[in-house]
């Protein structure tokens, strides 16, 4: 049986800004450098580059990554089916240093 497509691109969608929100967070702890960042709704300093250590630079660029690839293969897959998902800018936003 053909079940409602309303399902299936609701999760599409929810997935999609599921991972912009993880890149959002990766991206903005990567490049606020002492602005508030918020982490679980408490405020807390931005720690970008100068108080970060380079494995935790490193691991969260590898993480912002990820949910960039995370994203844009729910965006094919999601295109794939005729499920059109606005592309985010934090899709592909780059961290320059």
């Amino acid at each position: 049986g053909n079940t409602s497509a309303g399902g299936s691109d609701g999760s599409f969608e929810s997935q999609y800004r599921k991972w912009e929100h993880v890149a959002k967070r990766h991206y903005n702890s990567l490049t606020n450098l002492g602005v508030q960042v918020k982490v679980d709704d408490k405020d807390v300093g931005g720690t970008a580059g100068q108080g970060m250590s380079p494995t935790n630079y490193t691991n969260m660029k590898k993480a912002l990554r990820k949910a960039q690839k995370e994203m844009q293969s729910i965006r094919k897959k999601a295109s794939a089916k005729g499920i059109n998902i606005k592309k985010s800018e934090y899709e592909d936003i780059r961290v320059v240093y």
